[in-house]
């Protein structure tokens, strides 16, 4: 359970800084605000529709899942305090998707290898994002 959460909370981390700065041309300074509002409003809609379509103040768990969800991983069930931790996976999931797509899309191999080169620094902490990632889903589907 613990390295699931360090995991997923890395991979998060670094995901929103590396996503704003590979999409920085076309949204600016707005890529990770956007990112992390759209995200925000994805998990208090989902945290609403695990409470019987109630706006409680459970959605205020909607920030904290952003990162990771704060449900408890380790118990099986329907959600105890905020929502279903596989369709709060499965947004994240969606939404690495849909960046890596615009990414690659505006950007192509050849600008996020240009963008590399000029900032070779972070491909350190590329490889360390990729790896918490590449752990992290599967490790939360074998716990879950």
């Amino acid at each position: 359970g613990v390295l699931c959460r360090l995991t997923g909370i890395i991979s998060r981390m670094l995901f929103f800084p590396f996503a704003s700065e590979l999409i920085h041309d076309e949204l600016q300074s707005l890529g990770a605000p956007l990112i992390f509002g759209m995200d925000l409003l994805v998990q208090g809609m989902l945290i609403v529709n695990c409470n019987e379509n109630k706006f409680t103040w459970r959605v205020l768990y909607a920030i904290p899942n952003v990162v990771s969800p704060v449900e408890p991983l380790l118990l099986h069930g329907p959600p105890v305090i905020s929502t279903n931790i596989g369709w709060s996976v499965a947004a994240h999931f969606m939404e690495l998707a849909s960046i890596c797509i615009a990414a690659m899309a505006v950007q192509g191999t050849t600008g996020i290898a240009e963008y590399f080169s000029v900032h070779a620094d972070n491909l350190l902490l590329v490889e360390i994002w990729i790896v918490a990632t590449a752990i992290h889903f599967p490790l939360l589907l074998a716990i879950r």
